[in-house]
């Protein structure tokens, strides 16, 4: 089954241009080298004529493989410091005393940080029982000017980002 997937698979990406099933171009040279390089590795697959490195390229991948390329595609991002997830999504969060920490958004929830601006803002009367939760004053302000109805009237509550 690995033989007639290869076969058919090399000439197919050889035919297509890199760009469009994968992010780096992983060959030198131009469209038709790469085109004649895949039309080869199909020859030596017909003809029985593949080496250990053929082989082992097609070899069927594993999920514990798919999973191990997954991951590596997130380690380029920064890992919350809380929870340890490895997520775009980070916020430099500032304590009182000057201190900063990254989270993610789930872990500035849980921590008392301002969704807006990154401040810790836990224990403030306001900023506890917001009717925007997790958002201090400053925040909540600038959301409610920018959430306004051209008639005046705020927009319902449920409505905010959150």
């Amino acid at each position: 089954m690995n033989r007639i997937r290869a076969i058919l698979k090399a000439p197919f990406h050889g035919i297509l241009p890199w760009w469009m099933y994968e992010k780096k171009k992983h060959h030198g040279g131009s469209y038709w080298v790469h085109l004649w390089a895949n039309l080869c590795l199909a020859y030596r697959w017909f003809f029985f004529l593949e080496d250990e490195t053929d082989r082992e390229f097609e070899k069927p991948k594993t999920v514990d493989d798919l999973i191990d390329t997954a991951l590596k595609s997130f380690d380029h991002y920064d890992a919350c410091d809380d929870c340890g997830k490895r997520t775009d999504g980070l916020m430099t969060c500032e304590f009182a005393d000057g201190t900063t920490t990254k989270l993610c958004p789930t872990c500035m929830k849980d921590s008392g940080f301002c969704y807006g601006c990154g401040q810790y803002c836990s224990g403030q009367s306001d900023f506890d029982f917001s009717d925007i939760p997790g958002y201090c004053s400053n925040c909540r302000d600038e959301l409610r000017d920018l959430w306004e109805d051209d008639d005046g009237e705020n927009l319902d509550p449920n409505d905010y980002p959150h």
